[in-house]
């Protein structure tokens, strides 16, 4: 059993041996050289001019609870901003001067209104899907 068990072992090195050796050449080798892709940078637009603090006021003719939305229009996703206004409320919203003011339904909006300088009241229509300047 010893003289096979060392045949077999002797078989299994040398296999070892001779993966890992290579013949020598006598072309050199390349050596690869990867070049980068250039990155172009786009310019993002640049977000309107936020101007002054306006308070406006909100008044939520629906009988149910919506979903609004008060602030930067590239900040629509955030969840911080958003806020409910009760049935049949009015509400007191600080906001600024190209900010946008909507409604929403799940993640979509429904509904926006944009916030101009002369803009004191808001309302929400009876169905709750749309909202207008007054």
């Amino acid at each position: 059993m010893k003289p096979l068990l060392k045949i077999v072992l002797s078989i299994v090195l040398l296999s070892f041996a001779f993966t890992n050796s290579y013949a020598q050449t006598t072309v050199k080798k390349k050596t690869k050289t990867t070049t980068k892709p250039k990155t172009t940078t786009t310019a993002k637009k640049p977000s309107p001019v936020v101007g002054k603090e306006v308070t406006v006021t909100l008044k939520n003719l629906s009988e149910g609870t919506i979903v609004i939305f008060a602030g930067p229009k590239d900040e629509l996703k955030n969840l911080a901003k958003k806020r409910t206004a009760g049935g049949l409320s009015k509400n007191v919203l600080y906001v600024h001067v190209n900010e946008v003011v909507c409604i929403l339904n799940g993640e979509k909006t429904v509904s926006c209104v944009s916030i101009q300088a002369n803009t004191t009241q808001l309302e929400i229509n009876s169905s709750g899907n749309g909202i207008t300047i007054k």
